[in-house]
């Protein structure tokens, strides 16, 4: 390091701003160091960045023997984070300042790029005031100043050195930003031992460092990139949750009480796809409201949710759903068991798909050999495809897994009956709920991605048999039917083990250890998302089957699953890669297979009994060879099948599926056979008609009671038993219903089946073959051999209404097989009908159409693709029918009113459906269009109708209104369409407004009123539809406008309805939000659409804020804005609106979706009004221009006003300003945590108020000069014309209205001192996110105040310019500041104290201004005073966000102190000026310093002394309501924690601002509680509340001292009886309390803090603290280090002692034990009453230490150091500052008398109390068994035993006269000041002989006999060790003490003069007893040896305070008290603890 001094270069500026890191420590501030130095350098350490400007070489180069000079931007050391353990809201931050740095600790140079000022809106964030320490104040920082004008300007602060991410950082710099920031908090929870909070960021700490890793890098694909993203984004939003919620400990509805400034608790709102921040430039408001709420609320947002869309979405009912398809992946069984049964032969699993109730799926089977292991990962996967979305929405899917095994049998060899091989048996089944794997469902799994499922197995066991309830309600009524399911669910065995794991049963349910779970991987397959996210693979074929052995199975995913075989019979799909496995049910996606599902469920009716081991097979089998048989669809068939063997009385449940039946054969008939085997061998037969012809007996599948055959035994004469079984068909060749076999073939007379209809082209390519029907011969070709389907071949018009009207009854499972063709056939009977003329034909064939449509279609809607593959099939081989299909469905809709029945109904259902095939088959164009007008008439007054009948087919048809109009769109122009819609839109009003259900009606009424409600809803969502259609987007203006006016029209009339609807608003709001969203597009694009559309938004901002208002003031009234814990999406798109709860570490908030989205609809008008300001001025200035233009929106004047005019009056003004007021203050959502939004909304305020601005110049214009107030009205107005804004608007003259500019400034004010826009106070990541949506508002906001104030202000005087050097002042500016609220005043301060330029030089001049016009009017700033202390004590307790810091503040007071300078020093008004500012500044310092404290208990102290020094001001300028507020707080607060004390002290406080005044009254006061009362009743019921509390604290003493005042107030003011009874009663209780208290005495410091590391307030003082009970002194170092950290505690008196004088750097702590300095007595009193007299003035404390080289008795000299401190204890922070300490050094002879004085104190003490004892007449014996006796007992042996502690004798030395010389040097002492010393402290040591004799006299006397020994014992110790001076005092130590002789001389004969009394001593002699003596000598020679402070009171005065005799001394100072003439003894102390005391 260089070693010489900086000081004398000279410094050069660099070529550019050069950053480096340090990469050596640096630290020159180690040891003392001057001030100069500290100012100069600081400490650095390895990773703190530097940023160079400066460097002493010329030519700017970089060396290592160089200096330079720049930023430096320190990182947090460790020692930081101690005071971080109490509060996560203060976290150490990185410091930057302007230092000296040698070249040689540093590396990594990189020259920067300086932005220009202008680059940036941010530059302006920071200034010189944002420098910690001072360091910029130094003579060696660059000099900005005039005196060098060559040298450039200091270039500013890099913003990321600020952690203030620029605006164009990529988010992966962002993440950087965030580990740093998540770094400082992880150690600080460390240090606080928050260990699991700490473990929760450590987790998102790593996750964050691999993105970043992998995102720097580019290591992600581009899916991956987009996951990668979101997970960023959710990880940001938790880590602000986690930190809002302190780790997820709050618990709901709780707060944080700590205030968030940096924003890390906040939200900020992201690009879902990108992660990126919004920008206000391109961000849709709506969608950065949307993903506010989202981020905040929602768990894993946006991870695991796409984007939401705010339109709502077409009626999908009549599209195909997208099919569902998993993929299933097994991957291996676990079990703890290896053991196999005898006989094992091999394992197979069967899995398939089911819900609550049946299968849906066959099964996919997978076998395992006995020689392989049971791992499956080189098996095949199964694809379930085409699952049903009815099934999928309708509950939940389950997985099943069975598994199986093959044992071989051991059977004897026999001839007589046929025998089994081998058997199966089930061994374990396992269910698992898959509902989440698909994308359809809520809060699914991500789609697409593999997700791991583990299936637990169970085995099934029976126990006896029980038959199952069969009707569960009726046992267990209104209980959850899965619930009682479990309970009352018998053990069926086997069969029913699954339905048992689902219901949660655990009858016969148990873990087999061979098998205990399966695992597998699921994932879905969309294909739906299939063209968007396949990746590109160059091996994807372009055509062709996706799994063919050419494509990867990577490809196949995304490939039309659709498109996959069915074909699962082949022996090798059991071995291929992916098995595909259909459903059961018809799949209209797939050819209809030809198989049979054949169930045995049980054995049933046995005729035999069985041996308890007996167990049941059955084998299937066919007549057919054809027939095949197999247990999975991807397993190999077998002629026969073998089920499950099970016990007699067990289900079975097993399902088989039977192929072959479809092919060729010459039987007429098909049996099935099943053969029943008993332990293996045949028990007997049964027989089954499978098929007849043309005809398969059907019964069903899982039915309730199916079919059952009876079994037979082996030789047919004996019957066994039945078997219940069931059987499903689902081919297309057989059982083909009747009606539709003949509709089929309704013109066919021939044999060969089914044709195409003469003159019809073939059907195209692809499509289903015509299907065959099956002959009696089984052959697949029909013929005439069923009666039934010979009668269908009709030919004659009745045969057909006939069959129809048979049609109609069929069955759906054959209309969904033969739809396409049933439904050409069906229209072409129509056809025929029309070209016979046969009206009823006609009507029976369209009741068909309309019949067939509705229960195939519009009731399933897994079978909407049935009708896609018609129109595909036959859409062009239609008859030309649609004009006749049009017209009669016309007919239908316009006859509603006289007959309606279930066709029309159905119509409703299927009118579209219908609608498309007449617009497929239309004959003539011209006829179409005029059957269209009549069917949009027909609709048009069907949605009129008024009938509640009606209403749900209403409904129906609201639902696909927009479908008409894309069908209706190939025949009609877009302008007659738009016309339509609006029809449609008009045609039921306000119908269903407020429609809500009425809890006192009943449920049809309530039905009703929700139906009624859904029509407005319907109406609405159709609206919003059509707004993002294909008319507003393509269509004229003319029919674009046709079309905004109608949904204004409609939105304004739900919103401005007397009734508020909040679902119906929410919608319309979302009307207008659509609207909004065109106007964007149009202006965007330079559409014509632009213009009148968004000059009418503008219009609509007073009528949006009047609106805002009033819907503010319903939610605050109804509970709206109450905590919550679920949200909707905002502007939704569904209704009733989807609830979702909140994130589980999110606490209940306060907000109301409504309010929300009003914000929104404001932010985006004002935005549009911006942009496209210049086409709004134009029409603003001139509305006849645009007339024409506007023509079409006129109908809006009904709710806009006349046009050319947004804001037509003052209220309107007022409603527009209340509503921007309330947009920034963000109450209806949380505004302090959703940063994103509540910063878009100050912008939209921002932009508000700049377009109010104009009417506010010409409102202020016509008030000045219609009232001018004070000074020079102006001369003249500007016209309206010279304003520089857009709207100008002709607002009437009125008076000047105060409330409108105080609202209207303090809007402007808030938007620009908000937490948005103060970004200063924002950490880094907040910091970018907000800036990015308010850009630079606060420079904007202060010109247009600025503009705005000189307006409110009087032209000044010439006078008045020259003395303040201010052009406007007084007038209306005055009248709001000293008229108007506080809040005013505090936003003008938080104005002024910005780290912006602009606000400052404002803020600077506004309050200039307020001075100049106080002065002006009234030559006295009291008021004014009185108004700014109370406006900043609110700013400053009342904030919620941040508070401005010490250099902000720094800032603002130079800022007045300059503006002070303007005026002359002669003027009379600078002294008041200068007065005014210093108390501001000072007042200011004081609550920064308040505001500087930590969090935490422990820093309570320091917040009260700063919160009683505001008092001061706040008393000052009389505002005791604040103050009383205060106390109040702080009572209650030391109540709260039971600090009974400091609650009192609190309450003396209050108490001393009333004065003993009986006269005035004083108003009501809640805290504490008094009514209203005189100022004396007040004050006398304060001090009863301190006495409580005082005596609840155990400070008795000091309760006395309140009574005593009280009773002296009580004598002195009205001497009032009863207050005088209660005092003396309260006193004698106190008294009585203080003769028995029993409490721990407090342990006393002394504390010295030394360095400028401490507060002004409390560095270099010295204070006396109140410790805890025997608190030791290590104890409170910790807690002083915990409070002051970074603090060194030093030990040594004299290095404190030098330090204090030398003031370092730093923190040093000098901390000693001293205890309260105690009272010599001479009076005879008790030990309560010393401790009365010591604890009632506790202000003096000493310290005793003893000094080195004292190695005996001679030799010892010792130091005692004396505090006195300013108040008496207790106090309310528990210290006190020291007034005066003085040191006294004691030679070995004064320390002699000392110890022997404290030595006669003690046995003086021990005797007083036994002569008391035997005064009050208590017995000796009674004495003896008390602790006194023991006590004395103990005392005289340890006294008179000299070997014990040395003893007495050790004393003598000091009396020896040969050694006095030698005495008299060792004590520093001349020989006659030695020899005074010898002679008192033998007069003290014969004393002590004296007392010694007596006390033993008295032991004499009271020991029992028993201890009669040990008593003699001493009584000759005593003798030997003190013979001298018992011969020299003349003691009689053998003659026994008599007991009635003592009790003559204790009782007093004489009643003494009061003159004996005079000088509060008693003479020598009236002394009637010989030990009196000696007590006055004791006092004398403390008095000479300078040891007298100390209370003497006469040993025979009764402690009475009816006459008591006291001395009190303090220092040399002596006051004589008698209770009789003078004060009373329980005085109260001399230092009395006031307000005044705390300032």
């Amino acid at each position: 390091m260089p070693s010489s001094s900086p000081s004398p270069l000279t410094w050069h500026p660099l070529h550019g701003l050069t950053s480096a890191k340090v990469v050596r420590p640096f630290q020159p501030l180690e040891g003392q160091v001057s001030k100069a130095v500290a100012k100069t350098f600081r400490n650095l350490y390895p990773g703190d960045l530097v940023y160079l400007f400066e460097s002493t070489s010329e030519d700017g180069s970089i060396d290592s023997d160089l200096w330079g000079r720049g930023y430096v931007v320190s990182q947090p050391v460790p020692s930081d984070f101690s005071a971080a353990s109490t509060n996560l809201a203060s976290l150490p931050k990185s410091r930057t300042a302007v230092i000296v740095v040698p070249f040689s600790c540093l590396a990594e140079f990189e020259e920067m790029q300086v932005p220009d000022e202008t680059e940036t809106a941010a530059q302006n964030i920071l200034d010189q005031s944002a420098f910690d320490d001072g360091a910029l104040l130094d003579d060696i920082a660059y000099d900005n100043t005039s005196s060098q004008p060559s040298k450039p300007s200091r270039p500013s602060v890099p913003l990321d050195s600020l952690s203030l991410a620029s605006t164009s950082s990529s988010l992966a710099h962002e993440i950087t930003l965030q580990m740093k920031n998540l770094a400082v908090v992880m150690f600080a929870l460390y240090a606080q031992n928050d260990i699991e909070f700490f473990k929760k960021l450590v987790d998102i700490f790593k996750e964050l460092d691999d993105l970043r890793i992998n995102m720097s890098h580019g290591l992600l694909t581009k899916w991956e990139d987009q996951v990668a993203r979101k997970n960023i984004v959710m990880l940001f939003n938790r880590i602000a949750k986690l930190l809002a919620s302190s780790g997820g400990k709050i618990n709901r509805g709780a707060r944080k009480t700590t205030r968030d400034v940096s924003g890390s608790d906040s939200i900020l709102a992201r690009d879902e796809m990108t992660g990126e921040l919004f920008d206000i430039e391109s961000a849709d408001p709506a969608r950065v409201a949307q993903n506010q709420l989202l981020g905040a609320l929602s768990p894993n947002y946006p991870l695991m949710r796409n984007a939401i869309s705010f339109v709502p979405e077409k009626n999908h009912k009549f599209e195909a759903p997208a099919a569902s398809n998993i993929l299933i992946d097994f991957k291996e069984v676990s079990g703890s068991s290896a053991i196999v049964p005898k006989g094992y032969d091999g394992m197979t699993a069967f899995m398939y798909l089911r819900n609550a109730k049946k299968r849906l799926t066959q099964a996919f089977s997978v076998t395992i050999n006995p020689d392989q292991a049971v791992f499956l990962d080189n098996l095949s996967a199964a694809l379930f495809t085409n699952i049903p979305a009815s099934e999928v929405d309708s509950g939940k899917i389950y997985l099943v897994a069975i598994l199986t095994e093959r044992i071989k049998l051991s059977v004897q060899k026999s001839t007589s009956e046929q025998t089994l091989k081998s058997i199966r048996k089930g061994i374990c089944a396992g269910v698992a709920d898959v509902s989440r794997v698909f994308s359809r469902k809520k809060s699914h799994l991500a789609s697409g991605e593999a997700h791991r499922f583990v299936v637990k197995l169970f085995s099934s066991f029976l126990v006896g048999h029980q038959k199952q309830p069969q009707d569960i309600s009726q046992l267990y009524p209104g209980m959850n039917q899965k619930i009682a399911m479990s309970i009352a669910m018998a053990n069926s065995g086997w069969g029913e083990l699954v339905d048992r794991i689902i219901s949660g049963s655990d009858k016969g349910v148990a873990v087999n250890p061979r098998a205990e779970k399966l695992i597998l991987s699921i994932k879905e397959l969309r294909e739906e998302v299939a063209a968007e996210d396949a990746p590109p693979s160059p091996t994807t074929p372009s055509s062709g089957d996706p799994f063919s052995p050419s494509s990867s199975l990577d490809a196949a995913e995304f490939a039309p699953l659709r498109r996959v075989s069915t074909n699962s019979s082949s022996a090798g799909s059991a071995t291929s890669a992916l098995a595909s496995i259909n459903t059961i049910s018809f799949n209209p996606l797939a050819s209809p297979p030809e198989l049979i599902y054949l169930r045995v469920a049980k054995f049933g009716d046995l005729g035999i009994k069985f041996s308890e081991r007996t167990f049941l097979t059955v084998e299937l089998r066919s007549s057919s060879s054809r027939i095949r048989f197999a247990g999975g669809a991807n397993e190999a068939t077998k002629a026969s099948w073998q089920f499950l063997s099970l016990a007699p009385a067990e289900s079975l449940n097993e399902v088989v599926q039977i192929s072959g039946i479809s092919r060729p054969t010459n039987s007429d008939s098909d049996y099935l056979f099943f053969d029943v085997f008993a332990n293996g061998s045949l028990l007997g037969r049964g027989k089954y008609l499978l098929r007849s012809q043309n005809r398969v007996f059907d019964t069903g599948l899982f039915l309730k009671k199916g079919q059952s055959v009876d079994i037979v035994g082996s030789q047919g004469n004996q019957g066994i038993g039945a078997l219940e079984f069931d059987l499903k068909y689902v081919g297309g060749v057989y059982n083909v219903d009747d009606a539709a076999e003949g509709v089929l073939r309704w013109r066919d007379h021939q044999d060969s089946g089914y044709q195409i209809l003469p003159g019809a082209p073939p059907a195209p390519h692809g499509a289903p073959p015509a299907p065959p029907i099956a002959s009696a011969s089984g052959s697949g070709v029909s013929g005439s051999s069923s009666a039934a389907a010979s009668s269908t071949l009709a030919s004659s018009a009745s045969d057909l209404s006939s069959l129809l009207s048979r049609f109609r009854r069929s069955d759906t499972a054959t209309l969904a097989k033969f739809f396409p063709q049933l439904l050409y056939n069906l229209i072409n009977i129509f056809d025929h009908a029309i070209s016979t003329g046969n009206s009823g034909l006609k009507a029976s064939s369209f009741e068909a159409i309309v019949h067939m449509l509705d229960v195939t279609i519009a009731r399933h809607r897994d079978y909407v693709t049935l009708f896609d593959q018609f129109i595909a099939q036959y859409g062009h081989s239609l008859p030309a029918v649609g004009e006749i299909l049009l017209s009669r469905l016309t007919a239908h809709f316009s006859a509603f009113n006289t007959t309606w029945n279930s066709t029309g109904r159905a119509l409703c259902r299927v009118s579209i459906l219908l609608l498309r095939i007449a617009d497929a088959c239309i004959r003539h164009r011209a006829e179409f269009v005029t059957q269209g007008y009549r069917f949009v008439e027909a609709i048009t007054a069907f949605l009129s109708s008024t009938k509640e009948s009606l209403v749900s087919d209403q409904l129906l048809i609201f639902e696909v209104l927009e479908l008409y109009l894309d069908i209706l769109r190939h025949s009609f122009q877009i302008s007659e369409l738009a016309t339509f819609a609006v029809a449609w839109a008009n045609a039921t009003g306000l119908r269903g407004l407020a429609s809500f259900e009425d809890p006192g009606s009943n449920a049809l009424a309530n039905r009703r009123r929700t139906r009624e409600h859904r029509v407005l809803i319907s109406k609405l969502m159709f609206v919003r539809r059509l707004l993002a259609g294909f008319i507003v987007s393509q269509g004229s203006q003319t029919s674009r406008e046709l079309v905004l006016v109608a949904a204004f029209k409609v939105s304004f009339r739900v919103l401005n309805s007397s009734i508020i609807d909040i679902e119906c608003s929410r919608l319309a709001l979302g009307v207008l939000l659509a609207i909004c969203e065109a106007c964007k597009k149009g202006y965007e694009t330079a559409h014509p659409i632009s213009t009148p559309l968004h000059l009418t938004l503008v219009r609509s901002l007073p009528l949006l804020a009047t609106l805002f208002n009033r819907y503010y003031a319903y939610c605050s009234n109804n509970g709206l804005l109450k905590p919550k814990r679920v949200y909707t999406q905002l502007f939704p798109n569904v209704c009733p609106f989807t609830e979702y709860t909140m994130d589980s570490i999110v606490s209940d908030e306060s907000f109301a979706e409504i309010l929300i989205e009003y914000s929104v609809i404001v932010a985006f008008v004002t935005e549009i009004a911006w942009k496209c300001k210049e086409d709004v001025t134009r029409y603003l200035a001139s509305p006849s221009n645009y007339e024409a233009a506007m023509a079409n929106y006129a109908p809006l004047n009904e709710f806009l006003g006349p046009p050319g005019i947004a804001l037509t009056s003052t209220e309107d003004l007022k409603d527009f300003v209340k509503a921007l007021r309330a947009q920034v203050a963000a109450q209806h959502y949380p505004g302090d945590r959703w940063l994103s939004l509540r910063a878009m909304m100050v912008h939209a305020v921002e932009k508000g108020v700049e377009i109010v601005e104009p009417m506010m110049e010409k409102l202020a214009d016509e008030v000045v000069v219609s009232t001018p107030l004070s000074g020079t009205p102006r001369p003249g107005t500007p016209s309206s014309g010279a304003t520089s804004s857009f709207i100008q608007a002709a607002v009437p003259v009125t008076d000047f209205d105060p409330q409108l500019w105080t609202n209207y400034i303090s809007a402007l004010l808030r938007s620009a001192t908000c937490k948005p826009a103060s970004l200063e106070h924002l950490a880094g990541i907040p910091r970018k996110g907000c800036l990015k949506l308010t850009q630079d508002i606060r420079t904007p906001a202060a010109e247009t105040l600025s503009t705005l104030w000189d307006l409110l202000g009087n032209t000044a005087p010439p006078e008045d310019v020259q003395r303040f050097q201010i052009t406007h002042f007084g007038g209306h500016q005055r009248e709001l500041v000293i008229n108007g609220d506080h809040t005013f005043l505090s936003l003008l301060f938080l104005l002024g104290m910005q780290r912006n330029p602009k606000c400052k030089e404002v803020g600077t001049s506004i309050f200039w201004s307020i001075i100049a016009g106080e002065m002006s009017a009234s030559e006295n700033l009291f008021s004014l005073e009185q108004k700014c202390v109370t406006a900043l004590y609110n700013m400053f307790e009342k904030a919620t966000g941040y508070i401005p810091e010490a250099p902000e503040i720094k800032e603002f007071v130079n800022g007045l102190r300059e503006a002070l300078r303007k005026l002359d020093t002669e003027d009379v008004a600078q002294p008041a000026v200068a007065q005014f500012t210093d108390t501001i500044a000072s007042y200011l310092d004081t609550l920064a310093g308040l505001q500087s404290i930590p969090e935490g208990e422990e820093f309570d102290d320091d917040r009260t002394f700063y919160r009683i020094k505001i008092s001061g001001y706040l008393l000052d300028v009389d505002r005791p309501e604040l103050f009383q507020s205060f106390v109040a707080d702080m009572y209650n607060a030391n109540l709260t924690k039971e600090n009974f004390v400091q609650a009192a002290l609190s309450l003396q406080l209050l108490a001393d601002t009333y004065e003993w005044n009986p006269s005035v009254y004083l108003p009501e006061c809640n805290s504490p509680s008094f009514p209203r009362q005189t100022e004396f009743r007040r004050k006398a019921d304060l001090y009863k509340l301190i006495a409580q509390q005082l005596t609840k604290g155990s400070k008795l003493e000091q309760a006395v001292e309140v009574f005593q005042e009280l009773l002296d107030a009580y004598q002195r003011s009205n001497f009032d009886l009863e207050g005088l009874s209660f005092c003396h009663g309260q006193l004698s209780h106190l008294y009585s309390a203080l003769q028995s208290v029993d409490r721990l005495d407090s342990t006393f410091f002394k504390i010295s803090f030394i360095g400028y590391g401490f507060p002004e307030t409390i560095r270099g003082k010295q204070f006396v603290y109140e410790g805890l009970p025997y608190e030791h002194i290590t104890s409170i170092n910790h807690r002083l280090i915990r409070l002051y950290p970074g603090s060194r505690v030093i030990t040594s008196d004299d290095e404190a002692a030098k330090l204090l004088i030398e003031t370092p750097f730093g923190r040093y702590l000098h901390i000693k034990a001293v205890t309260p300095k105690k009272t010599v007595f001479q009076a005879a009193l008790s030990f309560m009453a010393q401790q009365y007299v010591e604890n009632r003035s506790l202000n003096t404390f000493v310290s005793t230490r003893r000094l080195p080289g004292s190695s005996s008795i001679t030799s010892l000299w010792t130091e005692e150091a004396t505090y006195v401190t300013y108040m008496t204890f207790p106090t309310l922070m528990n210290r006190s500052e020291i007034q005066q300490a003085t040191v006294l050094k004691l030679s070995p002879v004064k320390n002699a008398i000392k110890s022997l004085i404290k030595q006669q104190e003690e046995l003086a003490s021990i005797e007083t109390l036994i002569h008391q004892n035997l005064r009050d007449n208590v017995s000796v014996a009674s004495l003896a068994s008390t602790s006194m006796f023991g006590n004395l007992s103990r005392i005289l042996a340890g006294t008179v035993d000299s070997p014990v502690n040395g003893g007495m004798g050790q004393y003598r030395v000091f009396f020896d006269k040969q050694r006095e010389e030698e005495n008299a040097k060792a004590n520093y002492e001349e020989i006659a000041e030695y020899e005074n010393d010898s002679r008192d402290l033998k007069a003290c040591f014969s004393s002590v002989v004296s007392l010694l004799c007596r006390l033993l006299k008295l032991h004499g006397l009271i020991v029992p006999e028993n201890l009669r020994s040990q008593h003699e014992a001493m009584l000759e110790l005593f003798g030997s060790n003190f013979q001298r001076e018992i011969t020299d005092l003349q003691l009689d130590v053998a003659t026994p003490l008599d007991y009635n002789i003592l009790m003559d001389s204790l009782t007093s004969r004489n009643i003494r003069s009061r003159r004996r009394h005079v000088a509060g001593t008693v003479s020598p002699s009236s002394a009637s007893s010989l030990h009196r003596r000696p007590a006055r000598e004791t006092q004398s020679i403390a008095n000479s040896s300078g040891l007298a402070n100390s209370t003497t009171i006469s040993d025979d005065t009764n402690f009475d305070a009816r006459a008591t005799s006291v001395i009190y001394s303090t220092g040399d100072e002596r006051s004589s008290f008698t209770g009789a003439a003078t004060e009373s003894f329980y005085s109260r102390a001399p230092s009395k603890r006031t307000i005044l005391n705390y300032r």
